[in-house]
């Protein structure tokens, strides 16, 4: 005898229902002699909602935290970034885990591939945060002093325009310290390497 079973996808706001036993089958089914098979789907389906719930325990937990933005004079900086990068590494971990699992179907298998790969995407962004930080906390006090910027000027016209990008940056971010906020732009690490660049030009133009 054939255990009629179905598999269909899981949309957000719905419960789980990752296998389904049609009712009007149910008295067809001889429970003793289909035990095995019967344990095997109700464990199957157990694990795979297991799985799930454990994807929404780390997009609950990256929601929930936010980044370390705090004053630097009239500005704003980023700190403590080696504990979120740590916390997102684990993340990856668990993610890449769950994906391994012999149990995991494919939609669940997709949504872990793409959620961790929002992750390691932030991970990258928050290194060149960083990189960028420490650039332009080394040459804005240079590019204040006016007998360097008339003597640099233009190294000076470039940091000025990027220190006007770099303080919006800053205070958007010190606005929205959200760390899932951050994870979902898209654009982030494309305006971070673009910004080392610069900078890396500036300090090369300064002969540094």
């Amino acid at each position: 005898m054939q255990i009629k079973v179905t598999q269909s996808p899981t949309k957000p706001g719905t419960q789980p229902e990752e296998m389904q036993i049609f009712l009007k089958h149910i008295q067809q089914i001889d429970v003793e002699q289909n035990r095995t098979e019967l344990e095997e789907i109700s464990t199957k389906a157990f694990k795979q909602h297991r799985i799930k719930k454990d994807m929404e325990k780390i997009e609950l937990q990256i929601k929930d935290r936010e980044l370390s933005i705090v004053p630097y004079g009239t500005y704003f900086l980023i700190r403590e970034v080696d504990s979120v990068v740590q916390d997102l590494d684990d993340k990856v971990q668990s993610l890449q885990n769950m994906k391994n699992s012999p149990d995991i179907n494919t939609k669940l298998k997709q949504d872990c591939v793409q959620l961790g790969a929002k992750i390691e995407r932030f991970s990258r962004v928050l290194h060149l945060w960083v990189r960028v930080q420490s650039s332009w906390i080394y040459l804005e006090p240079i590019f204040g002093n006016e007998d360097i910027k008339e003597q640099l000027r233009s190294e000076a016209t470039k940091f000025e325009q990027y220190n006007k990008q770099w303080i919006e940056r800053m205070r958007e971010s010190n606005a929205d310290k959200k760390v899932s906020t951050h994870i979902d732009a898209e654009n982030l690490e494309e305006v971070f390497t673009a910004g080392n660049i610069t900078l890396d030009e500036i300090s090369k133009g300064m002969n540094i």
